[in-house]
């Protein structure tokens, strides 16, 4: 009796798998650091099917605890949607953070033994040129006033002088006998 349900089993275990098929569409070699690659296939798998995705540095690999390494990428669980002839899936990375470098894609069934591979390289962001600032327009050319010389009182000279006296003199003579 164990044996019969093994191989019921097992043969149920072989239809799932067999003849599943999982393909990444055509990516581009080349992207740049910080932007936003869509990764996207077909397959035979019934929609709401699991698949795992793994983007990863091919840089990844074991280091001593005390060596810096130089290792970025992503993974997550996507499911399979209903296509009209066949079923689809997408995932979208950001970049952004990545170390420039070789890039493998892995995207696998979680329950079939179905899987597909590709790979891409990140190269580093161009870096967006700063504007120029303009140069401000030469300033036209202010008329410098010229200073010009105010009039200056005339000097007093020593006959103006003794005429006022005169004056102030005989004043002070009409004040004096008006009062007498």
């Amino acid at each position: 009796m164990k044996r019969v349900i093994l191989c019921i089993l097992l043969s149920a275990l072989f239809c799932i798998s067999a003849g599943a098929a999982l393909e990444i569409d055509t990516l581009a070699s080349e992207y740049s650091e910080g932007e936003f690659i869509s990764i996207s296939g077909t397959t035979n798998l019934a929609p709401d099917h699991e698949l795992h995705i793994t983007v990863v540095s091919q840089s990844f690999y074991p280091t001593v605890k005390d060596t810096a390494a130089g290792f970025t990428g992503t993974s997550g669980v996507i499911s399979v949607v209903e296509g009209d002839e066949v079923n689809t899936w997408s995932f979208l990375v950001d970049t952004t953070g990545f170390i420039p470098n070789e890039y493998t894609i892995l995207v696998e069934s979680i329950e079939a033994d179905v899987r597909a591979s590709s790979s891409f390289t990140l190269r580093e962001a161009e870096p967006i040129p700063e504007p120029t600032p303009e140069e401000p327009p030469e300033p036209s050319p202010t008329p410098t006033p010229t200073p010009t010389r105010s009039p200056e009182p005339p000097e007093a000279t020593g006959s103006a002088i003794i005429s006022l006296m005169g004056v102030l003199c005989a004043v002070a003579t009409l004040i004096l006998r008006g009062k007498d």
